[in-house]
């Protein structure tokens, strides 16, 4: 039998990111944007970290979570939180509707 996951491992990916995350960040400080911190995106949030500290031990990771799962808007403020409070590299999580 052959079977596949249409929704791959997400973490893997986010770790990746905070590889290269680690290694551009200059303020050691890393966000994080996402609706709702539940545990699929703590686990990337996570991976995030994971992988920075692999490249750069002083980095750390901080959420944006804007409560609000399709809504641009409410991403935008959290974005631009996260780089008023320092954060100069940001990754996501986010659903998109069609």
């Amino acid at each position: 039998m052959n079977a596949g996951s249409y929704f791959g491992y997400l973490n893997q990916a986010h770790y990746v990111d905070g590889v290269a995350a680690g290694l551009s960040t200059t303020s050691n400080k890393i966000g994080f944007v996402a609706a709702k911190p539940i545990p699929s995106v703590l686990s990337n949030v996570n991976s995030v970290l994971l992988g920075a500290r692999k490249t750069n031990p002083k980095a750390v990771v901080a959420g944006g979570f804007h409560r609000r799962m399709v809504d641009a808007g409410a991403r935008a403020e959290a974005t631009n939180a996260l780089i008023d409070s320092g954060c100069d590299v940001i990754t996501c999580h986010v659903t998109a509707r069609r």
